[in-house]
Parts: C-alpha cells; sequence; structure tokens
C-alpha cells in the first residue's frame, strides 16, 4: 500500500467516527415526550341566570341645604360696638348677636317721650274744659290727634332702639359673617347668616319626565358621599310643583335622619323608586372586581369554566343587575373567587 492509499485511509477513519460521534450527540439531544399539562378542576354551587322584576329607580344629585336659613341685616345706620358670634358659633334663640351703637336713637327716643308727655298733659287739661264748655270741641280734637302722633313717635322711637340688638331668631349655628367690630352698619345690609343646623334635607333636580313618578311621602334613599357613601333612608317632603323653564326639571326636598359630621352644602344623591321594571341579575359573590373590570366565570357547554367580562349596573339587595356580557340561561359560578379561567367544573349539575 502506497502512501497515498494509506491516506486516503486513514481520513476515512477519521470521517466515520466523527459521523458516528455525531449520530451519537443527536441521539443524547433529542427530548422525548412532552406530558401534557394536568387540566385544574374546580367546583361549588352554580346558579343559572334569570330575569327578575326589580324596583325602576331614578338617581338625581343635589346639595344639602337647611331647611330654615336666615340673613341677619340691620334696619338702622349705625357702627358695630359688639359681636357676639362668628362663624361656627351655635346660639341659642334670643341670644345677642350683633350690638349697633344706640347714642343717637337712645337720644331720639327721649326726645319722642317727652312730646308724648306734653301731648298727654295738653290732652288732659283740655278734656274737662271742653266738658264745661270752656274750650271748643276742634280743640280738643286737636290735642287728641297731636297725642296720637307723639305715642306712634314713641314707638317708632323705640323700635329703632330695639333694632340696635340684632338677636337670634331661632337655635341656630352661625355660617356666614360679612361685617366686624367698628364697620358700619346699613339698612339692609346682611351682617350675619344663621341656620338651623337640626333641619338639614338634600334639595336635588330631576328630570321632568320621572319627577312626575315621585310622590311627598315617597322613600328615598340617600348617599352623601362626604359621609362615606353608606345609604341613609329618607323621604320625599316636598315636590315644587313648578319646572325650570330652561331645564324643565323639578326640584324635590328630601327629608333625612340627622347624622354626625352632616354639614350644608355638602353634595348629594336621592334614589327613588317610580315602578318595576325586568332586569337581569346575578348574586354580588358571583362577580369579581379587578380595578375598573367586572367578570363572572361562565360553564360551558363542555363543562369547561370560562371568565367573561361584565358591565354590572345597580346594587339591588344581596343581587347586581347585569346591563351586559351575560345572557338570560347561561350558567355561572356563585362564587367568583373560587373561578379559574380554562378549569374543568366537577362540581354538581345545572339546578
Amino acid at each position: 500500500m502506497n502512501r497515498r492509499t494509506r491516506a486516503i485511509a486513514a481520513g476515512g477513519a477519521v470521517a466515520a467516527a466523527l459521523i458516528a460521534a455525531l449520530g451519537y450527540l443527536l441521539v443524547r439531544s433529542t427530548p422525548g415526550p412532552v406530558p401534557a399539562p394536568a387540566v385544574r378542576e374546580v367546583s361549588g354551587d352554580t346558579i343559572v341566570t334569570a330575569i327578575h322584576e326589580v324596583p325602576k329607580t331614578v338617581e338625581a344629585t343635589g346639595v344639602v341645604v337647611s331647611a330654615r336659613e336666615v340673613v341677619l341685616a340691620s334696619k338702622v345706620l349705625a357702627a358695630v360696638t359688639e359681636l357676639r358670634a362668628r362663624e361656627g358659633a351655635a346660639v341659642k334663640a334670643g341670644d345677642v348677636l350683633i350690638a349697633l351703637d344706640d347714642r343717637d336713637l337712645r337720644a331720639d327716643l327721649e326726645r319722642a317721650e317727652a312730646e308724648r308727655s306734653n301731648a298727654v298733659s295738653r290732652f288732659e287739661r283740655l278734656t274737662p274744659l271742653a266738658a264745661q264748655g270752656l274750650a271748643s270741641p276742634q280743640t280738643l280734637e286737636d290735642a287728641e290727634r297731636a297725642l296720637k302722633v307723639a305715642e306712634a313717635a314713641r314707638a317708632s322711637a323705640a323700635a329703632l332702639l330695639a333694632a340696635t340688638t340684632i338677636r337670634a331668631p331661632f337655635d341656630a349655628v352661625v355660617t356666614d359673617r360679612a361685617i366686624e367690630v367698628g364697620d358700619m352698619a346699613t339698612p339692609g345690609r346682611p351682617l350675619l347668616t344663621v341656620e338651623d343646623a337640626g333641619s338639614l334635607r338634600l334639595e336635588v333636580t330631576v328630570a321632568g319626565e320621572a319627577a312626575g313618578a315621585i310622590r311627598r311621602g315617597a322613600r328615598a334613599e340617600v348617599v352623601i358621599d362626604a359621609l362615606g357613601g353608606e345609604p341613609l333612608d329618607g323621604s320625599v317632603g316636598v315636590v315644587i310643583p313648578r319646572a325650570d323653564p330652561a331645564t324643565q326639571s323639578v326640584t324635590v326636598k328630601v327629608v333625612f335622619p340627622r347624622v354626625p359630621g352632616l354639614k350644608s352644602g355638602m353634595y348629594g344623591r336621592a334614589r327613588f323608586e317610580v315602578g318595576r321594571e325586568a332586569a337581569l341579575a346575578v348574586s354580588v359573590a358571583a362577580v369579581s372586581s379587578v380595578g375598573a373590570l367586572d367578570r363572572v366565570y361562565v360553564i360551558d357547554a363542555e363543562g369547561v369554566v370560562r371568565a367573561r367580562l361584565v358591565r354590572i349596573g345597580r346594587r339591588l339587595g344581596a343581587e347586581v343587575e347585569v346591563l351586559s356580557g351575560l345572557d338570560e340561561g347561561e350558567r355561572v359560578l356563585a362564587d367568583a373567587a373560587r373561578g379559574v379561567d380554562g378549569a374543568r367544573f366537577t362540581g354538581p349539575p345545572a339546578p
């Protein structure tokens, strides 16, 4: 065997060895059969969706106001000498809230009393003289007329003097102040605003077509968001019998129990029942909420649990209205917390 033949033979042996090694590696790296993932199973009670007759409601927003609110103003022109109540102060009926400078008016009352005293003396002196014929009837009549004028002037002066002391008209809370000690109070100028904190109510505006179904005394559910949003039982106190010309809405005044922290000016919502209507509803527990998304777990014809996004509406006691995403007759898990999308349902058959 010559050198060339030996070289070819050696090369062939090396190539055969490489091919054998590569085949071995390919066999070692080829994966075996992949096991199928385990299918999760879910069990639990189910409900079949159905159409129910539920209350038809109307919701309206408004503001908490006091049934009694009074703006106190001055009847005279005088400087403020005392201010005994400020914003937030609780006052009793008859309490002095503001005192005005009364020196000029007190002098006017003294002058009016003196003039009345003179008129009384003249009338009393002329009365017996007229009876004896020593004074004419016209003179006595003029004296009587002058006495009445003097008495009226005295009463007016006394009333103006009394107006320099401004009192609380009822048990109230001071909600606004527009004057300070030393300011000049002028007739008609607002000084203090007081309101009866014990008679707060919610005033809402309701669209005209819906307001026609709301009656005085009807139950109303009130929610004041600033107080936590817990529903309060209220009732319709007044339905204003006049619609707003621009919006065609009607004002409805709702009374409800006073609760701690309630203040006038807070926003609130009132919900009125105006009839009955059909709606698709499921139990609250059947709905799972994540952020702004709501979903239920539907069991399909093959017994597989499928997550389904839904749009929910009103809370109806232990149920919630489903506006879209579900059809009547579909079967859903009664407890959404047990739901797993894609799992096989192993619970009891459909009710």
